[in-house]
């Protein structure tokens, strides 16, 4: 390819580039395969071989296994999903939760300082009943851990759509379910448009 064999003097940087310039691309190609199997696995449970039927229900059944753990994470507030586009909502959180970080999974920062429930003597959860940290915690940044980044971010996208929206509570509503394909959808897309895929 040209970025392949771009030259400065006598060093091959096309070489170097390579990996950078194909990493967006890889990481969405084996994130949304990952997250979601589409066409060609549809295609084997339907019409492939036994091997390839096989092969396509083990990557149905990671991918649900794998989504359903992800949504109920961030139900409990151990993934983060993308920062608030609205200035309000974004200050808003920030206070709520000083040092939120988006796209991180959440744990707690030091559990010997850590507030404990005075009956059971166990670590209080994460977060209060108003959402607020029950201390402070550590936000572990996923960006650049490709394509697990991806498959993750894509997951939250999804669950968050689905709460904003209200669609699990009325899937069979037409309006709230193209408001949240186009949610899910927009959120990918920024996801990708920032490029974290880069970090790390």
């Amino acid at each position: 390819s040209f970025i392949q064999n771009l030259r400065l003097g006598f060093i091959p940087i096309g070489r170097i580039l390579l990996p950078f310039a194909q990493t967006p691309a890889n990481a969405l190609v084996k994130g949304l395969a990952a997250a979601f199997p589409f066409h060609k696995t549809f295609q084997a449970l339907g019409s492939g071989t036994a091997a390839q039927q096989q092969k396509a229900l083990a990557k149905f059944s990671m991918a649900s296994m794998i989504g359903t753990y992800v949504a109920n994470e961030f139900a409990n507030g151990r993934f983060t999903g993308q920062m608030p586009t609205n200035k309000n909502e974004r200050e808003a959180l920030l206070v709520q939760k000083p040092g939120w970080q988006p796209n991180s999974y959440v744990m707690i920062k030091d559990k010997n300082n850590w507030p404990r429930d005075p009956e059971t003597n166990e670590l209080l959860p994460l977060y209060n009943e108003m959402g607020k940290p029950n201390g402070e915690l550590h936000y572990l940044s996923l960006n650049g851990l490709e394509p697990v980044g991806s498959i993750i971010q894509l997951y939250t996208a999804t669950a968050e759509a689905a709460v904003k929206t209200g669609i699990a509570n009325d899937l069979d509503n037409p309006e709230l379910m193209l408001d949240f394909m186009l949610s899910t959808l927009g959120a990918t897309f920024n996801y990708y448009k920032e490029m974290p895929m880069l970090e790390g």
